[in-house]
């Protein structure tokens, strides 16, 4: 932790200017797409000369130093709590806030996400109680702190800040605050709406909303509002995506097929993934205009080929073939490459045995003459559950891809993990347990095809990543993947009414793109070059945030 400097400093305020509220962001601390978001949009704004900075959790360790500004009590769960504000700035000149508690944000709580279960308490559960206590903190710096003086738009991000609105509308000490912020919210993932019980304690511990704030709690259960903010599957939770939907001045979402496939119940039947129980509050939202679906963008600047060890891109006249050399000085050093990942990961490389093992009976011939798939994804039942499931035959699609003359490299972890490296005892399969961004971006300079097979995707970034690196993506025709990729042109799409079509449809496309790699070499070179020229540019999609904080700071907001 920074060293504790004098509590009544004074920060530089922020006049008239946007604050983020977000779990993760990128360059401090990051688990998925929503760090990437945070900081690519917010460093956008800061470019564009706006007045804008990011408030987070300090968890204990971060990626960027920091200065401690004050330390504040901050009412939650009944009591008062110490809590530090820390101020660092990022190398993009991005001001990042980071709200510090020993007792949630410490200890085993240092990491963005606990599996509290290692605890003796129900799996992931403490992280709605520690999300709710940084809503509080964040709100008690919004009403007293000079940093934030001058904020007018309050821009939360995904359920972590739910709470945060629901004490903002609710709580009456922040009227007046209320008054004076607009408040947009945008839902990056509905799959996790951190839900936990209206009422109850989990063995002394705070663990449910009437537990973290008892007085709002009261109103809302003793008027009836609550029912507005209960968990659909669940009216005894209350759910803090919903309070979220229902409390933001604005609400977007990540994609504008992602906005349209939400406002749609899902259909277990047909493996269609909809509004998780919130779209009816959503189709009145989209009816209402004010449910946009802007898509994500990537940092081009951080993703060029050119700082690859065998630099190239399309403007380059020999472009297709240093690519075919970076893959094979890439395949040659497979073997070097993963004992380098064991030596850093240590035990976070839980099957690293395993893959020295493998590596050491690998074929590098195999490989190099071989369509490469890789995947760089979260092992989890979303992004890769089509993939394990059974066929007619009893065997997982899986199993039948790898029966094809391709090779697979799988970066990643989840809970999926053992499943999938006990699927991938092949030589022509390399699963590599684990996240790093370095062998990531290897990956895709050194894959001919990118495989993403979600059952559902609200944006997806690491489609457009692999665009920009030549490596074809081959996804589902959902969410964000069909706004970014075009069958036949920057990568191939698939689809079907149940899963068990999707899974046949998927791998005869495998099929088709491993034999049009191996005999069109003049197509395929050509939709590399079409997919590295595509642009997802942040400016964009800033733009269109802008209009936003514009609307609602002009009550014109759906008009």
């Amino acid at each position: 932790m920074a060293t504790r400097k004098q509590s009544d400093r004074k920060a530089k305020t922020t006049e008239g200017s946007i604050l983020f509220v977000a779990a993760e962001c990128r360059g401090m601390a990051k688990i998925g797409g929503l760090g990437d978001v945070v900081r690519d949009l917010a460093a956008t704004f800061h470019g564009m000369g706006r007045a804008v900075s990011v408030v987070m959790p300090y968890y204990g360790v971060l990626e960027c130093s920091s200065e401690e500004i004050a330390v504040f009590d901050a009412p939650f769960a009944g009591k008062s709590w110490k809590a530090g504000l820390h101020r660092s700035v990022l190398p993009d000149g991005v001001t990042v806030w980071l709200i510090s508690s020993e007792e949630w944000f410490g200890g085993p709580y240092r990491t963005v996400y606990v599996d509290s279960s290692q605890l003796g308490h129900g799996p992931f559960e403490d992280d709605a109680t520690r999300f709710a206590f940084f809503s509080a903190a964040v709100l008690e710096r919004l009403e007293a702190g000079p940093e934030f003086s001058g904020v007018e738009v309050l821009h939360c991000h995904d359920w972590h800040t739910g709470p945060l609105l629901t004490l903002l509308e609710h709580e009456q000490r922040h009227a007046e605050l209320r008054k004076r912020l607009k408040t947009v919210f945008t839902i990056h993932n509905l799959d996790y709406q951190g839900s936990r019980p209206w009422q109850g304690m989990d063995g002394g511990r705070p663990g449910s909303f009437g537990s973290w704030f008892p007085l709002v709690a009261g109103t809302l259960l003793n008027s009836g509002k609550a029912k507005e903010y209960e968990d659909p599957h669940n009216p005894a939770c209350y759910d803090p995506m919903r309070a979220a939907v229902r409390l933001a001045d604005m609400v977007t979402t990540v994609s504008p097929t992602y906005a349209r496939e939400i406002t749609m119940p899902d259909e277990p039947e047909s493996n269609f993934v909809g509004g998780r129980g919130l779209e009816a509050d959503l189709g009145t939202l989209a009816t209402l205009g004010r449910l946009p679906g802007i898509l994500n963008g990537i940092d081009y600047a951080q993703h060029d080929p050119k700082k690859l060890p065998v630099p190239y891109d399309v403007d380059m006249k020999d472009w297709r073939l240093r690519r075919i050399q970076g893959r094979e000085a890439f395949v040659d050093g497979i073997p070097e490459w993963v004992r380098e990942l064991a030596g850093r990961h240590g035990e976070r490389f839980a099957n690293r045995e395993h893959v020295l093992e493998a590596v050491r009976h690998f074929e590098p011939l195999l490989w190099k003459n071989r369509t490469l798939f890789v995947a760089v994804t979260r092992t989890v039942a979303q992004k890769f559950g089509i993939l394990l499931t059974g066929m007619k035959d009893g065997r997982t699609l899986l199993e039948h891809i790898l029966d094809r003359p391709l090779a697979l490299i799988v970066l990643g972890s989840g809970d999926l993990e053992h499943w999938l490296d006990a699927l991938m005892q092949r030589p022509n399969a390399l699963f590599l347990n684990l996240f790093d961004a370095g062998a990531a971006t290897r990956l895709y300079g050194a894959g001919d095809v990118f495989l993403m097979p979600s059952d559902f995707e609200p944006c997806g970034i690491s489609q457009m990543i692999s665009m920009r690196y030549g490596c074809l993506p081959l996804v589902h025709d959902i969410g964000g993947l069909h706004d970014t990729v075009i069958h036949g042109e920057t990568g191939f799409t698939y689809g079907g009414g149940s899963l068990q079509a999707q899974q046949k449809t998927l791998l005869s496309l495998v099929d088709d793109v491993v034999w049009l790699r191996e005999n069109r070499a003049q197509r395929w070179a050509g939709m590399q070059e079409k997919a590295m020229r595509a642009r997802f540019a942040w400016t964009t999609q800033a733009e269109r945030y802008l209009e936003i904080y514009s609307s609602i700071r002009s009550g014109n907001a759906g008009a």
